[in-house]
């Protein structure tokens, strides 16, 4: 799995070059990278899952936290406004992540079997709406 997370952390790199987000050549996907800890943005999320390839950051939901680094993703179901904070990135090792939006009318059109897994964190109300697993 480090393997392809290290991978991973090298596309975004490639992809992004310098501080900041990007959209992607493809549409729904951004690229993020930051060389320093961020303070908290507020920002309005669609439903997505969200990687970190290198780094870590805290999302604030609500009175939620979670907290994930490299080699963890985030699945977030609902169009919700979200506090992000990156709490670790520096020049020689910066923070790089990819957020991927879900449409959730294509996905609950597929004929998906799905793996039930417990989550790593879960509380109420958010559990139903947030996963926070390690790859």
């Amino acid at each position: 799995m480090k393997e392809i997370n290290m991978g991973l952390a090298s596309l975004i790199a490639e992809q992004i070059g310098t501080e900041g987000v990007r959209d992607t050549s493809i549409p729904g996907i951004q690229v993020g990278r930051f060389s320093r800890p961020l303070l908290v943005e507020r920002c309005t999320r669609n439903p997505s899952l969200a990687f970190v390839a290198q780094g870590s950051k805290r999302v604030r939901v609500g009175d939620q936290a979670f907290t994930y680094q490299a080699g963890s993703y985030l699945v977030g179901a609902l169009h919700l406004p979200i506090k992000v904070a990156v709490t670790s990135a520096t020049k020689a090792a910066p923070y790089l992540g990819l957020v991927m939006e879900l449409d959730l009318a294509e996905l609950s059109s597929m004929d998906l079997t799905t793996v039930r897994s417990r989550p790593t964190q879960t509380s109420a109300p958010f559990s139903r709406m947030w996963h926070l697993r390690r790859c």
